[in-house]
């Protein structure tokens, strides 16, 4: 993905002075990437740097910044990462502006008679597709015979949510190309969950299925580390090639204050960064684009009906194989709108490290109107069905499509850490990192870019349009 930095207005400058990287290799994939470093002239000159200093390159083109930076000195003079009226909250702490009941529960599908395996000849191949808060487990395949009970004693879901929600669909598996076929669908529902065995017949009545749901624990309140869980987007990939895959580290924290486009004196932000080791070209494959990538996910949700959030936003930035959005999306109720272009503004306390404003491109999806794009999250609050749909980690609404050849599923098997102020100073620290690397010449994309990516995004006020900022 391509995210702007202030290494970007170095490049400019560097460009137009002759200068070059030097085409040292410290890796296997340094190695690989040699022949396209071109190395240019060695003169000296001064370099105008966006952190209010100058940077001077002797003949050997010397990259390392760090003593220029500042960073440090910046960081310090923030003693808080929140915009104004805005209050973060990481862990335990309880956000205030939710008054709910949270129960810890085990959902156990126990057993299942089949009254019509839908085989003319012998016994049904049976299989349950199971979804519990819109988590989704699909069972083995045990030969039944009309009339008899299946011991299954499957533990389908635990977790802490505010409603349940159980849906089981029974199935006969039949060889290719026949579809399978379906013995029917027994739903369950509470808002209120209590210690209780449940059976029913499927919709179509050929199967009968006794469930088994324990309350094991109960809490008053939410906390950020519960909403940010229990609202976490359900992960499909498509693997366009190896390099297409899950986070090595997500975080997340909520944000309460106020959202002038939606007209609340109080909402909800649960802001989501999601990190990846580096990032590889797609293709030749494994050949290492830059070290350390991000991408952010937001939800909001208005206090007074928690169910529903009322906008999700991310950067949809595919470069080939979404047409759809191409930069923000903007999923909320309303009219869509084709990609427009808006300009986006820096928190004032984050220009020394990502600027001052940038034009970025966004696109409103109208949510109401939309199909598979959304399901229920493990609280209870509804998420969205995400797929990382290339080796960029581009975002893009799930679940897979057409396209989507070979694809994934991570669903919600992955663990959220603190977003807080220890770990945001850590992130924007990284400037050192990418300035003592500096950047290397693409030469078949015609442009220098840096081998570790910064931390750009602005994450101080989710609430200001449009939302997700990238400096």
């Amino acid at each position: 993905m391509k995210k702007r930095s202030s290494l970007f207005l170095i490049t400019i400058l560097v460009l137009s002075l002759g200068f070059g990287l030097n085409a040292t290799a410290k890796s296997s994939s340094d190695i690989i990437n040699k022949p396209i470093i071109t190395p240019m002239s060695s003169l000296s000159g001064d370099i105008t740097f966006p952190f209010g200093k100058n940077l001077h390159l002797e003949d050997d083109n010397h990259w390392n910044m760090t003593d220029l930076l500042d960073v440090n000195q910046t960081l310090d003079q923030i003693s808080s990462f929140t915009g104004p009226g805005i209050t973060a909250y990481s862990g335990d702490d309880l956000v205030p502006a939710i008054s709910a009941d949270r129960y810890l529960v085990n959902v156990t599908l126990i057993n299942a008679t089949i009254y019509d395996d839908h085989d003319t000849i012998g016994a049904g191949e049976i299989y349950f597709n199971v979804t519990i808060n819109g988590n989704f487990t699909e069972t083995a395949r045990t030969d039944v015979n009309n009339g008899e009970t299946l011991d299954v004693n499957l533990t389908a879901f635990t977790a802490w949510c505010l409603t349940l929600d159980i849906s089981v669909e029974v199935w006969d598996d039949d060889t290719f190309p026949d579809p399978d076929d379906a013995l029917g669908l027994y739903h369950f529902q509470t808002t209120t969950p209590t210690s209780q065995n449940i059976s029913g017949l499927t919709d179509i009545g050929d199967a009968k299925v006794w469930l088994e749901i324990e309350v094991l624990d109960s809490e008053s309140g939410v906390t950020a580390e519960f909403l940010a869980d229990g609202c976490k987007p359900y992960f499909y990939f498509s693997d366009e090639t190896t390099a297409t895959e899950e986070a090595n580290e997500t975080y997340a924290r909520v944000l309460v204050g106020p959202d002038p486009d939606e007209g609340l004196a109080t909402a909800i932000c649960i802001q989501y960064i999601f990190t990846w080791d580096k990032e590889n070209f797609p293709i030749p494959i494994n050949i290492q684009f830059h070290e350390d990538d991000y991408e952010e996910f937001l939800i909001f949700i208005d206090p007074a009906d928690i169910m529903n959030p009322y906008r999700y936003v991310f950067d949809d930035g595919s470069y080939m194989s979404n047409a759809r959005s191409q930069r923000i999306a903007i999923w909320e109720d309303g009219v869509a709108t084709g990609i427009l272009e808006t300009t986006a503004y820096i928190s004032d306390e984050l220009t020394p490290l990502l600027g001052d404003n940038y034009t970025t491109k966004y696109k409103r999806f109208n949510a109401s109107a939309t199909t598979d794009e959304f399901r229920m999250g493990l609280s209870g609050i509804w998420t969205m069905n995400t797929l990382v749909q290339t080796s960029f980690h581009n975002f893009q609404e799930g679940p897979p499509g057409l396209l989507d050849i070979t694809t994934s599923e991570l669903g919600f098997n992955y663990e959220i850490d603190e977003f807080n102020d220890t770990i945001i100073r850590e992130f924007f620290r990284k400037h050192y990192h990418a300035f003592e690397e500096g950047l290397w010449w693409i030469s078949f994309l015609g442009l220098d870019y840096p081998k570790v990516h910064p931390f750009t995004f602005d994450i101080v006020d989710p609430f200001k349009f449009p939302y997700l900022i990238n400096g």
